[in-house]
């Protein structure tokens, strides 16, 4: 197993000046920040495991479940990483396409 790499050192093997270090260190910690954030809650990290396994359970790909949606396949991963929420039509489309009642998804 790889040892894990730190933001720091990677922007510092890009060798950027300094100022551009700094932003691009600022960014990378803002977009972690938004991703910790965007789960939120022990239970709204549930609920997007759950769906995530529901797909998987139904042999379907995001990018399947975006074409059956119309949607790009971004926006199934954003769902499933807890970055985008899900309304209630939303969660109707995804349980029925993945065979599960909507209780399914809540504990």
């Amino acid at each position: 197993m790889e040892k894990p790499v730190s933001l720091f050192a990677v922007v510092d093997y890009l060798q950027f000046t300094t100022l551009s270090k700094f932003w691009i260190l600022i960014f990378l910690i803002h977009t972690v920040t938004i991703m910790i954030k965007s789960v939120q809650t022990k239970e709204y990290a549930y609920f997007v495991e759950k769906l995530r396994k529901a797909r998987e359970e139904a042999g379907l790909s995001q990018v399947k479940v975006a074409k059956k949606l119309k949607r790009p396949q971004s926006h199934i991963s954003n769902i499933e990483t807890g970055q985008q929420r899900v309304d209630v039509i939303e969660l109707q489309r995804f349980a029925k396409m993945y065979g599960k009642e909507i209780t399914y998804f809540v504990k």
